[in-house]
């Protein structure tokens, strides 16, 4: 039973490390998805602005979960089916509310981080 607890170990460490440079990057996603939005409230719901945020939760919510996050998971995919188009969108205003409210999960996360380090 101990010969394994080097590796539990180290696989709790490797995920950790997972863990936290998601969390480098996620502080950077918040700034290019408020970006897109701005984008939008500019020039209106273009596609390719639609497609920038998809893309962006969409990566967030195969991320995610996996790694302990599951609200955030679960909010990135309300936000990649309010926007996307091959889901039957519910509308720029839903879908801008559930992009607000995963930029809301994002930060809440970070600050989070912030006050556990």
């Amino acid at each position: 039973m101990t010969m394994h607890m080097p590796m539990a170990t180290d696989l709790a460490a490797h995920l950790d490390r997972i863990r936290r440079s998601f969390l480098d990057r996620l502080g950077d996603r918040v700034l290019e998805i408020d970006a897109i939005l701005q984008a939008m409230d500019r020039d209106g719901p273009r596609p390719e602005l639609r497609e920038a945020i998809v893309h962006r939760a969409h990566k967030t919510a195969g991320v995610a979960p996996s790694l302990g996050f599951d609200e955030l998971g679960t909010l990135a995919r309300a936000v990649e089916e309010g926007w996307g188009f091959g889901y039957g969108r519910l509308g720029d205003t839903e879908a801008a509310r559930r992009t607000g409210a995963m930029l809301d999960e994002m930060e809440r996360l970070l600050d989070a981080d912030l006050d556990g380090r």
